[in-house]
């Protein structure tokens, strides 16, 4: 399998597809991009430019249609070497059965995680492009127009969206920077497969 990259500033993602990856880069005028390499060479051109000794995370979310259960994962790959998993709480009620919110409930607690850290960069790796797309421009727009889409709807999953906007705001004022760069899932990411499975066993409420 052959894979597509791009990046510009902080806005950074890997697609398995070129249909997802044209569609993506059209946003961003004059970004840098990569075409059909393995997966490793898509990997290093999107953190090229970031310090070696950069700190990598990966995220995941699982939710079960037959249970209605879902779980996370967090795993730090590079320089820690942890890992957890977990039940998704702490959410509204109404998002709580919902494979997205539980993507979401990934990314607030890896980046509570590294609110406990030193002071470095971050590379956050999710597989989810919808999270990617608001937090590279959508949350922006959302912010000023009160949370409203175009259709003069609430955003949803507005809570844990400005939760994780805030958490990045403050690692950052702090000096740290963080990177959210997309991976495409299932593709035989090391990291993103065990994220995966730790969302898995944290829906099953399995320890690992």
């Amino acid at each position: 399998m052959l894979f597509y990259a791009f990046k510009k500033n902080k806005v950074r993602g890997i697609y398995g597809t070129y249909k997802g990856y044209s569609r993506q880069k059209s946003y961003y005028s004059n970004c840098t991009t990569l075409e059909r390499v393995s997966l490793k060479a898509a990997i290093e051109f999107v953190t090229s430019d970031l310090p070696e000794n950069a700190t990598r995370v990966y995220t995941d979310g699982s939710y079960s249609q037959l249970t209605h259960e879902s779980g996370w994962g967090v795993y730090f790959e590079k320089n820690i070497h942890s890992e957890e998993s977990g039940s998704v709480t702490g959410v509204r009620k109404s998002e709580l059965n919902s494979s997205v919110t539980a993507e979401y409930v990934a990314i607030r607690n890896a980046l509570s995680d590294i609110m406990d850290l030193k002071v470095g960069v971050y590379e956050l790796f999710t597989d989810s492009q919808e999270f990617c797309e608001i937090i590279w421009h959508l949350y922006d727009i959302w912010q000023k127009h009160g949370f409203m889409t175009a259709r003069k709807n609430q955003v949803a999953h507005k809570e844990i969206l400005q939760c994780i906007h805030n958490k990045i705001k403050q690692i950052e004022s702090k000096g740290s920077k963080i990177y959210v760069i997309h991976i495409t899932a299932h593709a035989g990411c090391v990291g993103n497969e065990r994220a995966d499975f730790l969302a898995r066993m944290g829906r099953l409420r399995i320890g690992v």
